[in-house]
């Protein structure tokens, strides 16, 4: 029972990108700079998902709650829940079966959050069916007031996918 459904390949945490090198994560992004417009960042409201059908089951959307920032997942698709070993959809990072897993996840969305700016990593990991991938994660802020970032907008990914 000690099974764990995804593990980081032991030699590769992530490689932080100052640009997402997928096609789809740079659309996402210049999507996202498209709806900020002159703000530091867009709101939820800015936001249609079915601007951006491209990538559905492979976009999570996070409540940040309290200070210290803890994240719940609104969304998390089904392309994420199949290829990263669980649906965290209505769940936190810290309910991910991987407990390192969910708490890079907690560490790279504080770092969203102190930042106000999207980051950008790649990393490799070890899946449900025992298979190595590679994937790109974008983390995007949204502020409902324009400046408290309240909500994150994430896109992954995988090497493997056109």
């Amino acid at each position: 029972m000690g099974l764990k459904f995804s593990q980081f390949d032991p030699g590769s945490i992530g490689e932080e990108l100052s640009q997402p090198t997928k096609l789809r994560l740079r659309r996402l992004l210049d999507y996202w700079n498209e709806k900020r417009g002159n703000r530091p960042m867009p709101s939820r409201a800015d936001i249609d998902p079915l601007d951006f059908q491209y990538l559905l089951g492979d976009i999570a959307i996070a409540d940040v709650i309290g200070d210290p920032p803890r994240f719940h997942f609104r969304l998390y698709g089904s392309n994420l829940a199949t290829r990263l070993g669980t649906d965290l959809t209505g769940k936190s990072p810290n309910d991910h079966p991987d407990p390192m897993f969910g708490e890079v996840m907690n560490s790279t969305y504080r770092e969203v959050v102190e930042k106000k700016s999207p980051t950008m990593t790649r990393r490799r990991m070890i899946g449900p069916s025992r298979n190595l991938f590679q994937f790109e994660v974008l983390r995007l802020p949204l502020s409902s007031d324009g400046s408290r970032v309240d909500k994150l907008l994430i896109g992954v990914a995988f090497d493997d996918e056109v």
